[in-house]
C-alpha cells in the first residue's frame, strides 16, 4: 500500500505533461470537483465565496493540474485521445446564474474547461436566478460542456406520495430522457453525461439510467476516479463553503482507496444494518487510524489491525432513505488522504408496520 501511494502521488504531483492513451495508467487518479453557487457572499454550505474560488483556481495552476472535459476522459479511456498529466475535471451543478456571471468569465480568462450540469426545467428565456438558453449557447460555443442534471431537479430515488411503481418509473425515465433531448436540440451537441440531482440514486434508478445511453453518470459519493471506476458511478469531491484552501487541496490530491464494503454501491436494504464491516488494505505505522464518515459526519468505529477491518455499530437504527458511507486513511506527516465511499438505501417499512423497538 505504501508503494502504491507513492506512485499515485508522483502521478498527481508531477506537473503538466503529456500522457498518451496507450500509456494511460489504470490506477492514475482523476479528481472531479463539484461546485454549486459561486457568489461574493455565501449563504449556504454549498455556496463558495468568489474569492475562495479564485484562490482555488490559482492553487490548481500552481500544482500543475490541467482541466479536461468529460468527453476527453471518455476518449482517453477508448484509446482515442491523449491527456495532460495530472488532469482534473471541474463540474458545476444546478445551473445557477453565478455559473455565467462568476465562473464562466474566470474559466475563459485562464483558458480552463468546465462541465456544467443543468436542470432544463429551470432554464428560461429571461434572466433570473438560473441560466438562460442564450447563456448556455454562449458557454457551449466557448468550449464549456453543458450536460444534464435532470429536468425538474427532483430526487430520483424518492417516490411522490400516492405514486405507483409504474408512474414512478415513467417519471424517472422522463427525467433522464427529456433534458437530454432538450439540450441536444437546443445546443446542437451530444449530451452523453448525467449528474444525479442531490447525488441521489439507488440500483433501481441506475438501471433506468443505463437505458438512456449515457456514457458517464456522476454521483455525489466522495472520492477519486481511475480508469477502472464504474462509468455509471463516477465519484466527485464536493467543494463546500468551509473547505478553504486546506480542505480543497486535500480533496484535490486524494488517492483512491480500495475498500471492500459489505454491499454494492446503490444497494437497497430491506432493514437497517446492525453492523457494517469494511475491509481495507493492510496498514502500517505510517498511517493514522481509519476515519469513518456517515452522511458527511464522522462516527465512532473500531479498527482491527490483524484483519485490516473497520467495524461500525450504529447506536440507533439508521433511518430509511439514502446514506453515504466514506472511509479515509491519512498519511502521518503529509496529511494525504486515501479515500473511498459507497452509497446505500434503506427501504422504508411497509405502511402500518410496527417498529421493532
Amino acid at each position: 500500500m505504501k508503494l502504491g501511494f507513492v506512485m499515485a502521488l508522483l502521478i498527481a504531483l508531477c506537473g503538466a505533461a503529456s500522457l498518451s492513451a496507450a500509456e494511460l495508467d489504470p490506477s492514475a487518479p482523476l479528481p472531479i470537483l463539484c461546485y454549486h453557487r459561486v457568489v461574493p457572499h455565501p449563504e449556504s454550505e454549498y455556496d463558495l465565496a468568489l474569492a475562495d474560488f479564485h484562490a482555488q483556481i490559482d492553487a490548481l495552476k500552481e500544482k500543475g493540474f490541467v482541466t479536461i472535459s468529460l468527453r476527453e476522459w471518455a476518449q482517453a479511456l477508448q484509446g482515442k485521445a491523449d491527456l495532460p498529466s495530472p488532469p482534473v475535471i471541474l463540474s458545476f451543478d444546478d445551473g445557477s446564474i453565478s455559473a455565467y456571471e462568476a465562473v464562466f468569465p474566470l474559466l475563459k480568462a485562464h483558458n480552463l474547461k468546465g462541465t456544467f450540469f443543468v436542470s432544463t426545467g429551470l432554464v428560461s428565456d429571461s434572466p433570473g436566478r438560473y441560466l438562460t438558453w442564450a447563456q448556455l449557447k454562449e458557454m457551449s460555443s466557448s468550449g464549456m460542456e453543458i450536460m444534464s442534471h435532470g429536468h425538474s431537479h427532483a430526487n430520483l430515488a424518492k417516490r411522490v406520495a400516492g405514486e405507483t411503481e409504474e408512474s414512478y418509473n415513467a417519471r424517472v425515465r422522463k427525467e433522464f430522457s427529456r433534458p437530454k433531448s432538450l439540450l441536444e436540440s437546443s445546443l446542437h451537441r451530444p449530451c452523453p453525461f448525467f449528474a444525479y440531482p442531490y447525488g441521489a440514486y439507488d440500483r433501481e434508478v441506475e438501471e433506468m439510467a443505463k437505458g438512456v445511453d449515457f456514457t458517464f453518470v456522476l454521483t455525489a459519493c466522495p472520492g477519486i476516479n481511475t480508469a477502472q471506476t464504474n462509468p455509471y458511478r463516477l465519484k466527485r469531491q464536493l467543494i463546500y463553503r468551509d473547505d478553504r484552501i486546506e480542505g480543497f487541496s486535500r480533496k484535490l490530491s486524494a488517492v483512491p482507496l480500495s475498500a471492500r464494503f459489505p454491499f454494492e454501491e446503490g444497494a437497497i436494504l430491506d432493514e437497517p444494518p446492525n453492523r457494517i464491516d469494511i475491509d481495507l488494505p493492510p496498514l502500517d505505522s505510517t498511517w493514522d487510524l481509519p476515519i469513518l464518515l456517515l452522511d458527511r459526519k464522522e462516527v465512532s468505529a473500531s479498527y482491527d489491525p490483524a484483519a485490516s477491518r473497520v467495524t461500525f455499530v450504529p447506536g440507533a437504527p439508521l433511518q430509511a432513505g439514502l446514506h453515504i458511507l466514506e472511509v479515509r486513511i491519512i498519511e502521518k506527516g503529509s496529511g494525504y488522504w486515501h479515500q473511498d465511499s459507497t452509497l446505500f438505501a434503506i427501504r422504508p417499512p411497509p405502511k402500518g408496520a410496527r417498529s421493532k423497538d
